[in-house]
């Protein structure tokens, strides 16, 4: 039989009906869809907010096929290059084992990945452009399926027709032994292919369009799930039904016979070489949560004649979590009909599933939450780690106790050994030592005044990646939150509620790093907070200063936008009480430095004329002495941070300054959730954008000190869009602002006039969301990111610049002008002197993209030459350097630091006050190679700013901590 649905056309208008009569009565927002307030933020329901279209909570299939049919012209003229990062994995679906035992993946950036050393490292053999969320091979050659689009039907409340969120395909692409890639020819025009396999030298494909047979429908609808076994059976599954088809007979709807029956949608599986053994797993709904959840599984062993109950529901096992229609999978073991491996946000073990003694057992396989976990009785590289949320799982074709998964982040290799599972990741891409690649999907990226970039993932949370001078880790990232060495343990998982956000390096100090996540942070005690502030790079975080008020939250709210200003010369700055100590013989004319109470940056000072006395009279003129203090001194440094959060619109001037609790200035009271900040080049005027279309603009902060200045500082509504605002970009008079929701007409407008007036600048773009935007500070042009790549607007046409195409989440531009990196000196009471190194600026001009399953991607077309000169104390020779970190920081009382060391040698340390007196030092002893700990007691310290100096044989290096 034939399953038979409305036509597209009418479907559409029956839909347009319906959700008519579901909003008619909404009181005052009648004929507009309006989200439902969720208790726990998620992915899914941010991109639905920005995605659907804002008056149906709906995106209509035929939006997509229009808007990405036609692409705009390219232009040549700007190279990118990976920045990374290529040791952390991204939403991974596509997973298969060649003929070779080699492993294929594919990646939601459109990437393919093939791995010929058993995992350890992948290279990119191929690329198509859109998601890639399936894989079968047939003969020599590879088809792959394109669409993120697994979980269609969580996409809205209207489900069981079928329309959702994710991001398109554009049908099915083969690649043949040669590497040469090309569509299958009629498949341009589906939008989701979900699963494919082959049967009898056909391709059956599970698709947005039905259930296909070499890419004519078989069954119409929405079909999830395509399975078969070694003997020409077929099981799959739509949005309702599991349909079996026994060796090309009839498709016959076996949840007819089942002793309970859902619409909601069902995980299957198929035994590959026990032909009648087949299991299907209900998923149930709740409305509380708003999620899918695990349901009875059921199972046959005479070919789906008869159905039992493998399990039954309780609270006890939720095995699919929350996220069952994104992440659930099952699969039968090879060489045993009755045992499973289930995985959604964890992998779950199931055997004796209607076994010869009925007996089912259930038991998570061993999993740890912390990726740091290891087995200490095995093999080093079998570690308890595995990624949150199971997306795919293979097994090997020779050896059944190896398996391969896919997950949320990225590949890991399973292996079962004396009754224990363990895994080995598998993230590392590249080709060769200086080729790299990056799957991660990225939602936000920042960069400080060199090489480092930081980045807020969706699938590993914040990363940094600081890209130094060894080759083969010059696109290295690193997980700073959560984290595994973080000194509470908090940090220590990856799990979704703490999804990577906006985030931010100082260049003040680029060891400050904010980072954030979703508003389910504010549930952990230890967090209490979205944002988070590190002054160690990622090593510990402050948890009682940054949000002492509690001001800063944001618990429904996925993101929770902010931006961070540096002002390296604000004469407006009240702050005039520095002080300048010297700390060695100095005559007038000379430069000394001072210390800013920001991230304590040195100031650079010349000094006059000296106290004419005795005790200054050297010979026939006068000099500085040690000790002597010049007072009244201006800080010329400022910060200014912005923050949104629902219904309100904060800034504080204390972001860099840790021995404080940070004041947060109430700007003004919005209507409404902040999704975008952006703020001006002079740091006085910040613009901010809510998801329902109002666009606020606060004026006058660059004069705001006090909580009375911040209640007269104008912020007014400029306008309303009537779509969700993705991104806001100022550069003087010039507003841009881009916005989302599929259904309307125009989604990038332009202001010359700071804002008063906008206009329309979508001309030849297509009719969809645009993501981010920027204006280049030097030519003016203007970027915008889209699902298909990075666009600049020359004229009035939109030309495409990137030579990668999937969705740009972020695009920002370093900003700030270069300068020299400046070299400080302190000496010990021995006259040895210890040099200090504070980073100038050195990118400006550079453009970083933050990418949906690309990674960070860079461009330095428009980066301006750097011609600073370092300012360095004369005789400076850079020391070679052992690596040295202190933790917690800030402190109190006791703290420890580590150092790492590449050979064995005498460990000494010193802490300098910044006025550079040693007020502490102790002698160590010796220490072997390797990475060791070693307790700092600060007790008798007071409050304030120190450097420890430690010394390792003839290699030395420098930290700042702050003591409070």
């Amino acid at each position: 039989m034939k399953k038979r649905f409305l036509p597209l056309c009418m479907l559409l208008i029956t839909i347009v009906l319906a959700q008519a009569s579901l909003v008619a009565n909404a009181g005052e927002t009648q004929g507009k869809y309006t989200p439902r307030d969720n208790s726990n933020a998620t992915f899914s329901s941010f991109m639905k907010s920005i995605r659907a279209n804002q008056e149906t909570g709906l995106i209509d299939p035929a939006w997509f096929v229009q808007n990405h049919a036609s692409q705009s012209p390219k232009d040549e003229v700007l190279t990118w290059f990976q920045a990374g990062p290529d040791n952390y994995g991204g939403e991974t679906r596509a997973v298969i084992v060649d003929n070779e035992e080699n492993v294929i993946i594919g990646t939601v950036g459109g990437y393919i990945f093939k791995t010929t050393n058993g995992g350890i490292t992948y290279r990119r053999i191929g690329q198509v452009g859109y998601p890639i969320s399936c894989f079968v091979i047939k003969g020599d050659d590879l088809y792959i399926g394109t669409g993120d689009g697994f979980d269609a039907q969580s996409g809205n409340g209207l489900s069981d027709l079928g329309y959702e969120t994710s991001f398109v395909g554009n049908g099915v692409y083969m690649m043949d032994k040669n590497g040469v890639i090309s569509q299958i020819a009629g498949t341009d025009e589906i939008l989701f292919v979900n699963e494919m396999t082959v049967v009898n030298g056909s391709i059956y494909a599970a698709t947005s369009d039905g259930l296909m047979k070499d890419w004519n429908v078989e069954l119409e609808g929405n079909f999830r799930s395509v399975k078969s076994n070694n003997f020409g059976d077929i099981l799959a599954a739509d949005l309702e039904s599991v349909y079996f088809c026994e060796n090309g007979g009839e498709y016959v709807n076996v949840t007819d016979s089942l002793p309970a029956t859902s619409t909601y949608p069902k995980v299957i599986a198929m035994a590959k070489d026990a032909r009648d053994y087949m299991y299907i797993a209900f998923l149930q709904y709740s409305t509380s949560s708003l999620a899918y959840s695990t349901g009875d599984i059921y199972f046959t062993r005479n070919g789906g004649k008869s159905w039992d109950k493998a399990f039954t529901t309780t609270g006890l096992y939720n095995i699919f979590g929350s996220r069952a229609t994104h992440s659930g999978f099952m699969t039968v073991c090879p060489g045993d009909s009755t045992s499973l491996l289930i995985g959604s946000d964890y992998l779950w073990s199931f055997y004796n599933a209607g076994g010869p003694t009925a007996i089912n057992t259930f038991r998570p396989v061993q999993v740890s939450e912390y990726e740091c976990d290891e087995y200490a009785t095995i093999a080093w590289n079998r570690i308890k780690y595995l990624h949150q949320g199971t997306l795919n799982i293979v097994f090997s074709n020779t050896d059944p106790t190896k398996f391969y998964i896919g997950t949320d982040g990225g590949i890991f290799k399973g292996e079962y050994y004396d009754g224990i599972f363990s895994y080995k990741k598998g993230n590392r891409y590249f080709i060769t030592p200086s080729n790299h690649t990056s799957t991660t999907r990225m939602m936000s990226v920042a960069v400080g005044g060199g090489t480092t970039t930081l980045g807020g993932s969706l699938d590993n949370g914040a990363i940094v990646i600081l890209a130094n001078d060894t080759v083969d880790n010059v696109t290295t990232g690193k997980a700073i939150f959560p984290n595994a060495i973080a000194t509470n343990n908090t940090f220590g998982y990856f799990t979704n509620d703490f999804a990577g956000g906006p985030c931010a390096i100082s260049t003040i100090d680029p060891n400050i790093m904010f980072v954030s996540g979703t508003g389910a942070l504010e549930d952990v005690d230890a967090v209490g907070t979205v944002i988070c502030r590190t002054q160690t790079m990622g090593e510990d975080y402050d948890l009682s200063k940054f949000n002492a008020s509690g001001k800063i939250t944001n618990k429904n709210a996925f993101r929770t936008p902010f931006k961070l200003f540096e002002n390296y010369d604000d004469r407006n700055n009240p702050v005039d009480t520095l002080e300048l100590v010297i700390k060695r013989k100095a005559n007038s004319g000379e430069y000394r430095y001072y210390y800013s109470n920001q991230a304590g940056y040195p100031i650079k000072y010349q000094l006059g004329e000296p106290p004419h006395d005795s005790l200054h009279q050297e010979g026939d003129h006068y000099v500085w002495i040690p000790g002597d203090t010049i007072r009244g001194l201006h800080d010329y440094l400022s910060t200014t941070m912005v923050i949104g959060i629902k219904n309100k619109l904060y800034m504080t001037k204390d972001a860099l300054i840790f021995n404080k609790d940070t004041e947060w200035l109430l700007l003004s009271n919005i209507t409404g959730t902040p999704s975008a900040v952006a703020m001006s080049e002079n740091g006085d005027e910040a613009f901010v954008g809510l998801i329902d279309g109002k666009l606020y603009k606060a004026t006058g902060l660059s004069t705001v000190y006090t909580q009375a200045e911040a209640t007269a500082a104008p912020v007014t509504q400029v306008n309303n869009f009537g779509q969700a605002v993705t991104s806001v970009y100022v550069k003087g008079s010039t507003v841009v602002v881009t916005l989302g929701n599929y259904g309307n007409n125009d989604y990038v407008y332009l202001s010359t006039d700071g804002g008063e007036t906008f206009a329309s600048i979508q001309y030849d773009l297509d009719k969809a969301p645009v993501y981010s935007s920027l204006i280049e500070m030097n030519s003016n042009v203007i970027f915008i990111g889209n699902e298909q790549g990075v666009y600049k607007l020359d004229g009035q046409q939109w030309k495409l610049v990137s030579d990668f195409r999937c969705p740009v989440m972020e695009l920002t531009q370093a900003i700030m002008n270069n300068h020299a990196d400046i070299v400080d000196v302190l000496y010990d009471e021995m006259g040895v002197p210890t040099y200090v190194v504070y980073p100038g600026i050195h990118n400006q001009g550079m453009i970083y993209a933050a990418t949906y399953g690309n990674g960070i991607l860079g461009c330095a077309y428009y980066k301006v030459p750097d011609d600073s000169n370092n300012d360095v104390p004369e005789n400076y020779v850079e020391e070679t350097k052992v690596e040295v970190n202190v933790y917690p920081n800030p402190v109190r009382g006791a703290a420890q630091f580590s150092f790492n060391m590449t050979e064995g040698a005498n460990v000494s340390y010193q802490v300098f006050d910044y006025a550079g007196r040693m007020v502490a030092s102790e002698d160590l002893g010796f220490y072997g190679a390797g990475e060791h700990n070693a307790t700092l007691n600060v007790e008798n310290l007071a409050n304030g700013s120190y450097i420890i100096r430690v010394l390792a044989g003839n290699k030395m290096s420098t930290a700042k901590f702050l003591v409070y």
